[in-house]
């Protein structure tokens, strides 16, 4: 979850994006989300690291809870459809399968 990390009445919790997806009602317990922040939660979260989302495709790296998201938009690792806009090829994968597999037989 990455801040606002928004909670109910009864404490349970919601990341920001989940939010509007649930239409402010908590999909467990149906209470509705205001505006309440869970800030203790959102300050555990600054001191821990976290692994990539693309550590399947080989990325190892630890980042912190503010760095993650940055990391994974310039991830090396990070996924991508075809070898340019527009093309045919439905692979995808990494950079370097992505390469051997769209290219002409």
């Amino acid at each position: 979850m990455y801040p606002p990390i928004h909670r109910c009445s009864n404490g349970q919790t919601i990341c920001s994006e989940c939010k509007p997806r649930v239409h402010n009602g908590r999909p467990t317990c149906r209470s509705e989300l205001g505006n309440i922040r869970c800030l203790a939660l959102e300050k555990v979260g600054v001191s821990l690291d976290f692994m990539s989302k693309f550590q399947n495709f080989g990325c190892l790296g630890m980042y912190p809870y503010y760095c993650k998201l940055k990391h994974e938009s310039e991830c090396q690792y990070r996924p991508y459809t075809g070898p340019y806009a527009g093309s045919v090829c439905t692979v995808s994968d990494d950079i370097p399968y992505q390469i051997s597999e769209c290219s002409p037989n």
